[in-house]
């Protein structure tokens, strides 16, 4: 009866922990997402360094990336195509793990946290400020308080 009890618990408990990383991020305001794409079409014609495609992990997700330079600068771009579940505090990562597939996979010191991320679908930029390109493999869609990788871009 107890072992009973507590396999429910259990059970519970990680489904409510699967559920938590689906709610919560706010969807921009047409105004933001107006600037956002406008920068993010203006980035478009940059020099492309480096691509790749999202897949879904533990939630679907899916779109093109592209890493551009422009004016000395470097842009990570979500196109429109760009499409991801919402959840708590979502964020952008370039990650040097070939393709991290949980937490476990991304170490301090191996990616570049680059913010929160603004919409769960659509076009928009995020700048790189820091780190060399060359030694970051992927793209991740990442929940920080539930340690969930919600979907990952190989980068080439």
């Amino acid at each position: 009866m107890i072992k009973k009890g507590l396999i429910i618990t259990l059970l519970v408990i990680f489904l409510l922990f699967l559920t938590s990383c689906s709610k919560n991020i706010e969807e921009m305001t047409d105004d933001q997402k107006a600037a956002e794409e406008q920068t993010a079409s203006s980035l478009q014609s940059s020099t492309i360094l480096k691509t790749g495609s999202f897949e879904g992990r533990a939630h679907p997700t899916s779109g093109e990336i592209k890493i551009v330079e422009s004016n000395g600068e470097k842009f990570l771009v979500l196109p429109e195509d760009f499409q991801t579940d919402s959840g708590p505090l979502l964020h952008v990562i370039l990650a040097e793990h070939q393709d991290p597939m949980s937490s476990s996979n991304l170490h301090e010191g191996q990616y570049i946290d680059l913010g929160v991320l603004k919409s769960t679908k659509g076009t928009q930029a995020y700048k790189i400020t820091e780190g060399d390109l060359e030694k970051f493999n992927t793209v991740v869609i990442y929940c920080k308080p539930f340690k969930v990788v919600f979907g990952v871009a190989k980068l080439s």
